[in-house]
């Protein structure tokens, strides 16, 4: 049982480094994109308390809830003194141009700025879901006798996606055996090809 163990290790061992490899740099990929996005959002607070407590002589205080209601998106820039985004409650008319034009240019900047942050941090902190692609750096013998399905001593260009695909979390082994069996079924004069001839003796 020992020598069994050993043997599938042994046969499996490069395909998990290639995993493992793929999979480490995709962690710092995501982990990379998250602390960008982290600091985008943490320089767009700081700026935006900087700029409510120094230009619009907010207190500090007030400067840094102002800044996490509008900035975090828990309610509207135009609920501060300073931005008149319309002439009223009751009013349809727009407010005053730099008003508006302040207020688009916060909410794209936060917008973006938050966007970024939740996709990242979700990608980040979230399950892996997509398929772990690798590409294999040598053919052994261990290889050679898990791809070769019909067992002629040689790998097809079809066994060898077949077990690309297998290995990479595309898709499971009966997934793909369902398919190879209805391609059999059509391939009517087993040819191991579709032809006319398969479309005549299927009609």
């Amino acid at each position: 049982v020992r020598g069994e163990i050993e043997y599938v290790v042994g046969a499996l061992g490069p395909d998990l480094q290639d995993a493992a490899s793929h999979q480490e740099k995709r962690q710092k990929e995501k982990r990379h994109q998250f602390l960008t996005g982290l600091v985008n959002l943490s320089v767009l607070f700081s700026c935006s308390v900087s700029y409510l407590a120094i230009v619009w002589n907010h207190p500090v205080a007030d400067a840094i809830y102002l800044a996490a209601v509008t900035v975090l998106r828990l309610d509207t820039i135009c609920m501060l003194d300073e931005v008149k985004c319309s002439h009223g409650w009751h009013a349809s008319d727009g407010g005053n141009l730099p008003s508006l034009a302040c207020t688009a240019v916060w909410y794209v900047l936060t917008y973006g700025t938050i966007g970024h942050f939740l996709v990242s941090a979700s990608s980040y902190l979230g399950a892996d879901s997509e398929a772990q692609m690798t590409t294999l750096k040598k053919f052994d013998h261990h290889r050679l006798a898990r791809m070769d399905k019909d067992g002629d001593g040689t790998v097809t260009r079809s066994e060898f996606l077949r077990d690309r695909l297998i290995q990479g979390g595309v898709c499971r082994a009966d997934d793909i055996d369902v398919i190879l069996r209805n391609f059999d079924e059509l391939d009517k004069d087993g040819s191991g090809a579709l032809c006319r001839r398969d479309m005549t003796t299927h009609a």
